[in-house]
């Protein structure tokens, strides 16, 4: 790969904090397995390290990606004949296993265990898996329903009729959660809703962001109703 002018930057500049900003497919995880093997041939030390990603998926990646990295490293010097950067790369190999290339979770939860007795917490703490942590929510969101239920309060009543259904009422919210979790700018992004569903005198409703919503879904199911008394026609002049 021809590496450009910043990426040969990022990957040379010592001593000093960086931040790389770069869009999906432009080569980030292959400037960073570049900037490590860089550090390596340097005289660092993998185990000194810390290389985090989001994902376990992203971190086995990099492992994968910084080993066959450092295997061609040795094949290079044994060519070149420097048996002993040989030898030291052959070390670092078998430390990447080992090493603080992992997930922000993980490496946090190292830190955790490895501490548990200054913490005064149990030493087995685990973080909590994904699935677990949607059913978790899922029964938050099913008891609040229920709670609901039980106040009969006006608003939530309409929201049931609007919906059609408990399980709508669920998903909604959930849907609701999973976009909230990503918020930063909490009074922007409500006053940014609040004003997609407020209609000025005089506006019609399907220039109005929630009435072409509205108007599309009609379609769609329009469109499926349509099909299915096609199907029922066809099937009436074969009998």
């Amino acid at each position: 790969m021809e590496l450009s002018f910043a990426q040969k930057q990022v990957i040379n500049t010592k001593n000093k904090s960086l931040l790389v900003s770069a869009s999906a497919g432009s080569g980030k995880t292959f400037v960073v397995i570049e900037r490590i093997v860089q550090s390596i041939k340097d005289g660092a030390d993998v185990s000194r390290l810390l290389v985090l990603t989001f994902t376990n998926a992203a971190a086995a990646e990099l492992k994968e990606r910084l080993v066959n990295k450092l295997y061609d490293l040795k094949e290079e010097y044994i060519a070149n004949g420097d048996i002993k950067n040989a030898t030291r790369i052959t070390k670092q190999i078998t430390k990447v296993p080992m090493s603080d290339v992992s997930t922000i979770h993980a490496f946090c939860l190292n830190i955790i265990k490895n501490n548990f007795y200054t913490l005064g917490i149990d030493p087995n703490i685990t973080t909590l898996d994904a699935t677990k942590a949607t059913i978790m929510l899922n029964d938050i969101i099913a008891e609040t329903i229920e709670q609901e239920y039980e106040l009969k309060q006006e608003e939530f009543i309409d929201i049931l009729d609007i919906l059609g259904s408990e399980e709508n009422v669920l998903n909604t919210i959930y849907s609701l959660y999973m976009a909230y979790r990503n918020v930063t700018d909490e009074n922007a992004w409500l006053e940014k809703i609040e004003r997609s569903y407020s209609v000025t005198p005089g506006t019609d409703l399907i220039n109005t962001e929630f009435g072409q919503v509205i108007v599309n879904n009609i379609i769609n199911k329009l469109q499926v109703l349509k099909i299915e008394l096609e199907y029922v026609i066809d099937k009436l002049e074969g009998l």
